[in-house]
């Protein structure tokens, strides 16, 4: 389940990472229609919570790197 908004807020950090987070759906929509392979995890839909924006610094790093050693191994890289 997404937490994430969706519709603007009056509060603009949430506002700012709503327009990131949207950003960064358009621009793997337009990587993929140019045959490109991007993907968007937002990763409380993964079911891992608490991290900020430098993963590899949080406490569970290896949760982050786990993660993505999966996505490169189902993308054969």
């Amino acid at each position: 389940m997404t937490t994430f908004r969706t519709e603007p807020s009056e509060v603009p950090a949430w506002d700012f990472w709503r327009g990131v987070k949207q950003q960064a759906h358009q621009f793997a929509d337009v990587v993929n229609a140019h045959g490109g392979d991007a993907t968007i995890v937002y990763l409380p839909d993964e079911d891992i919570h608490g991290n900020d924006h430098f993963m590899f610094q949080d406490l569970n790093n290896a949760v982050i790197a786990d993660h993505m050693a999966a996505w490169l191994v189902s993308h054969k890289l």
